[in-house]
């Protein structure tokens, strides 16, 4: 699997983070980490 974040789409609402807190994380006001690679679900 392959994650996509439109960053200029993204308005930073972190519905990402309530969806899937396990992949996506929100630090600060704005700061978006994720990652881009995550390992195949089992």
């Amino acid at each position: 699997m392959r994650v996509v974040v439109d960053l200029n789409r993204c308005q930073g609402y972190a519905q990402c983070c309530y969806a899937a807190p396990d992949h996506f994380e929100l630090r600060g006001h704005e700061i978006l980490f994720y990652d881009p690679a995550p390992p195949d679900a089992k």
